[in-house]
């Protein structure tokens, strides 16, 4: 998930978020019978406390990503074109 303070950011910034550098995220893919227990185990360790489930892999199109809006539409996620915005640190 994203925060709301990287939200307000990015947006007055005109970034999207989910093309930047982001330290200290993981993705991980497992079976959907064991999502649950992997969220309430990585739940278990403070820095993990907002560990969520967050898509799902389906028979659709190979090889794309789906974004459901906060209006509730569905967007493609498109491979980043150039490079990853910097990291300031």
């Amino acid at each position: 998930p994203v925060t709301t303070g990287v939200k307000m950011l990015c947006e007055l910034l005109g970034y999207d978020s989910l093309y930047l550098a982001s330290e200290g995220k993981a993705l991980l893919i497992a079976s959907a019978g064991k999502a649950g227990d992997i969220i309430r185990k990585l739940r278990s360790f403070p820095e993990c406390r907002r560990a969520a489930l967050v898509g799902k892999v389906t028979d659709g199109t190979r090889g794309m990503v789906y974004l459901k809006t906060v209006s509730g539409s569905t967007r493609v996620l498109d491979m980043l074109a150039g490079d990853m915005t910097p990291r300031i640190c």
